[in-house]
């Protein structure tokens, strides 16, 4: 039980997790190539680029335990969207680096998308989805250090990793480490508002346009962020940050 307490970087919120580190590892990248296995990739030029210089600079300042840090970036102008999954595996797809108008701006859903995994927000749905007796169906005595079922249990984690969406506090947790790591890695930390402020402006009421935007993009970006917290509370929470995180921001 004492094993399974831990606290979570910069929010110092205290959490319980029965898996070890080892398993955020191996399930992660279980379900990565799973994931990416039939995805257009993108592993070089200047989208990778621009990506991969961004996480790099945040990954310098990331509260690491010792996670296997990898970066796709996903050739799909129509998802607005970007992912992560336990021991540090990332997913971008180029339709929200295509709306992220500055590095600060990308740096800023990067940032919340690490802040997912160094809380292991991941790791603790499948925790409680497990405590439910739902799919995975193996007990958590059997976990442990013991990776025999890994095989069993890497088709259901996919599933319910890539199904289920955060929780609101765990999307608010995000943001606030995400917050904090692009201010550490030298990316004005307003500049998550203002990503979040044009968000928000894409998401029209019936019957009205988005200026360069059709209704399909409007649609998708209200799927897709359904389950975070509305915006109005996402940017009032993190213009209360604000202090906090320029106290920390050393531009480069």
């Amino acid at each position: 039980m004492l094993a399974g307490c831990a606290v979570t970087p910069v929010t110092g919120k205290n959490v319980f997790i029965s898996y070890p580190l080892d398993f955020d590892r191996e399930i992660g990248a279980s379900s990565y190539a799973e994931i990416l296995s039939d995805a257009q990739l993108i592993k070089s030029g200047a989208v990778w680029q621009r990506a991969s210089r961004i996480t790099e600079r945040l990954l310098e300042v990331t509260d690491d335990p010792g996670f296997e840090w990898e970066l796709a970036v996903i050739r799909d102008d129509q998802t607005i969207n970007a992912f992560a999954l336990p021991g540090g595996k990332i997913a971008v797809y180029t339709g929200l680096m295509n709306l992220a108008q500055s590095d600060g701006e990308l740096a800023a859903v990067l940032g919340h998308e690490i802040g997912h995994v160094v809380a292991r927000h991941s790791v603790q749905r499948l925790q409680l989805e497990q405590a439910r007796e739902t799919a995975l169906g193996i007990g958590l005595q059997t976990v442990g250090e013991n990776y025999e079922n890994l095989a069993k249990l890497a088709p259901a984690a996919t599933e319910i990793l890539i199904s289920l969406p955060f929780s609101r506090s765990e999307e608010s947790e995000a943001d606030h480490i995400g917050l904090i790591y692009m201010a550490r890695a030298g990316y004005d930390p307003s500049e998550a508002i203002r990503f979040w402020e044009r968000m928000a402006a894409l998401k029209q009421p019936a019957g009205t346009e988005s200026a360069g935007s059709g209704g399909g993009v409007v649609e998708t970006i209200e799927g897709l962020f359904s389950t975070h917290p509305s915006d109005g509370a996402r940017i009032k929470a993190l213009t209360a940050l604000l202090p906090l995180a320029k106290s920390e921001y050393k531009p480069r």
